[in-house]
């Protein structure tokens, strides 16, 4: 495939200055256990527009179309137009986080790659290389939302469609509030006129949390959890594997002891960390230790690391399972 080009990049801004009532927004405990990972990252693939589609567009690109929807759509998203601000404290050595929403906009850039087509990207089992470049601030940390924006989005330009992918501060929006956030952008977009009054409008008070929490959080180290995350998880559903685990389970049934081969076989597929059980499942209850308050942070991530543990599964959240070697039989399980 050849390599992406790109365009031309722009700020965009919120058409409307943000309300001085939610110019300042303190950043939760859950917002702050997020400032060492990584953004959210979505991305949608159309078809290009047709002719007629185009002619409704008055004469805008449909690059222009999207820069003006996405600035209307920041007056009623405006922490996503805005930056982190970290506050120290030198006198009591303490710091704090918030969003500013000053409006100082959020990247959006064009990109173009040629001879890719919407089929190159959806007819491969696996995702082809390329689209990680559809996506950008890759590698970058929620932390780094002091200095950067806290969303970018990219429109790629395909010979027969358009990949429009939006990266975004975890410590801002989560998988409810993006798909919020890129609804909204899409009404906006078909020339729907919304009302923020008529509808569900995003929250930014945090008057929820009166007397449970004092904002904003000074202790930082209380609630930042330092952690790594490989690039690539891997899982192995080997039928192979299924059969020998159902061959051993049949043998254990009807005789009294398993021959030592098997055994072994079993032994090692259990102390895989590929190895995924056929007792387990999407809807497996890690831990009973209910998430009831952010005093509660700390029991409960002792149990999930446990849990995970116990599993042989903990290696893939800080990185110490490596990824498997390209020749290897794992690599693309």
């Amino acid at each position: 495939m050849t390599p992406i080009r790109f365009i031309s990049t722009s700020t965009i801004r919120a058409a409307v200055s943000p309300n001085e009532l939610t110019r300042r927004i303190a950043l939760t405990p859950w917002d702050l256990q997020m400032l060492l990972v990584d953004h959210v990252r979505k991305g949608l693939l159309f078809f290009k527009a047709t002719p007629s589609q185009e002619e409704e567009l008055q004469g805008n690109s449909v690059i222009d179309h999207l820069k003006t929807s996405l600035s209307r759509t920041l007056d009623m998203f405006c922490p996503l137009a805005g930056r982190l601000v970290l506050v120290e404290n030198n006198d009591d050595k303490t710091s704090s986080f918030f969003v500013d929403c000053n409006n100082l906009g959020d990247q959006f850039v064009h990109a173009v790659v040629d001879d890719v087509t919407v089929a190159d990207i959806l007819d491969p089992i696996y995702v082809p290389h390329i689209v990680n470049s559809f996506f950008l601030m890759n590698s970058v940390l929620n932390y780094d939302g002091t200095s950067k924006p806290l969303l970018a989005v990219q429109a790629t330009e395909l010979d027969d469609g358009i990949f429009i992918s939006c990266t975004l501060s975890h410590c801002v929006v989560d998988g409810s509030s993006f798909w919020h956030f890129f609804n909204t952008w899409s009404e906006i977009s078909r020339g729907n006129n919304i009302d923020p009054t008529s509808q569900s409008a995003p929250i930014f008070q945090r008057c929820y949390f009166d007397g449970i929490i004092d904002f904003p959080l000074l202790n930082l180290k209380k609630w930042i959890i330092v952690a790594s995350f490989p690039n690539k998880v891997c899982f192995s559903f080997s039928f192979s594997l299924m059969a020998s685990d159902s061959t051993n389970n049949t043998q254990s049934q009807t005789a009294h002891s398993v021959p030592s081969s098997s055994a072994a076989m079993a032994d090692e597929s259990a102390n895989n960390p590929f190895f995924h059980p056929t007792n387990e499942n999407l809807g497996l209850i890690l831990t009973s230790q209910p998430l009831t308050g952010p005093e509660k942070y700390m029991s409960r991530a002792r149990s999930v690391f446990l849990v995970l543990s116990a599993r042989n599964k903990f290696g893939f959240v800080n990185g110490s399972i490596p990824e498997p070697n390209p020749s290897s039989p794992l690599f693309n399980s």
